[in-house]
């Protein structure tokens, strides 16, 4: 038996109107980090801390598996909302950049346990996403593990 893990975050840039203006969905990267997390709660070996906040940068530097931190981050990290139901396959991690947080283009995203610092689980990266000051953006992690 084998065990896929993968995952994607999909991006929806909303307009001070209320309009959603874009929508988009990247695959991203496990890091390094984020396998190694996974792993250490699995086992036992790990500190118990959960991937509680969302970051967004400004870099378009292709994701790397040793990468342990966005490349050029903004903004303030957004606490993180959960959803997975019972024998579900998959577990989503919501986080909202409200107007006048993370301004700019952003291009790259991770999930993190600390609200600065702390272990990054994924990046991705190709985002492209012009945030104004008045915009806000919703990013949505969809985590899927199967079994095979």
């Amino acid at each position: 038996m084998s065990i896929n893990v993968s995952g994607e975050m999909s991006f929806k840039l909303i307009g001070p109107d209320g309009v959603v203006k874009s929508e988009d969905v990247v695959k991203n990267l496990v890091v390094n980090g984020g396998r190694d997390f996974l792993f250490s709660q699995t086992s036992g070996t790990g500190t118990v801390t959960n991937m509680k906040y969302m970051g967004v940068g400004t870099d378009n530097t292709a994701a790397g598996a040793t990468q342990t931190a966005l490349e050029t981050e903004i903004g303030t990290r957004q606490s993180i909302s959960y959803a997975h139901s019972a024998g579900a396959t998959t577990m989503t991690a919501t986080a909202t950049f409200g107007a006048g947080n993370a301004t700019g283009t952003i291009q790259e995203a991770g999930l993190f346990t600390a609200s600065s610092g702390g272990t990054m689980f994924n990046r991705v990266n190709g985002i492209n996403k012009v945030k104004g000051a008045d915009d806000s953006l919703e990013i949505t992690y969809t985590l899927t593990i199967t079994a095979s």
